[in-house]
């Protein structure tokens, strides 16, 4: 129960947080980016939403529940800081994209992104 709490406590602090003077959300930005490519978040996600259903195929999950925890918490924090910047009309040109975890791989995997969205957009105008 104690594990509980203290990870209740971490999810209001990540709300809580952006109010601290010295918060940074590009910072956060960069953090999620530097920890987490496009296939990881993928795969982060899906389990999420396997969970979330319930698990209906009693598929062998991928992570702990301390690796979604973590990763929630972050995503969160990611979220927030996107909001933050919106608002606020902030600058994002001062992210350097190149040198955030696995770039190459992120690459690809919006190249690959985009040649299925072009698919499925034939696909979806001939029916």
């Amino acid at each position: 129960m104690k594990k509980f709490l203290s990870q209740l406590v971490d999810f209001d602090m990540t709300l809580y947080e952006v109010h601290d003077e010295n918060h940074d959300p590009v910072q956060n930005i960069t953090d999620f980016w530097t920890k987490y490519d496009i296939k990881s978040f993928r795969e982060y996600m899906l389990e999420l939403l396997t969970i979330y259903n319930g698990n209906p195929d009693q598929a062998k999950l991928l992570f702990n529940t301390d690796q979604m925890h973590e990763f929630i918490i972050v995503l969160l924090r990611m979220y927030m800081a996107y909001h933050m910047v919106y608002n606020r009309n902030m600058d994002l040109a001062k992210i350097d994209y190149s040198v955030l975890a696995n770039s190459t791989n992120n690459q690809q995997e919006l190249a690959m992104g985009k040649k299925i969205f072009d698919v499925f957009k034939l696909f979806s105008k001939n029916h």
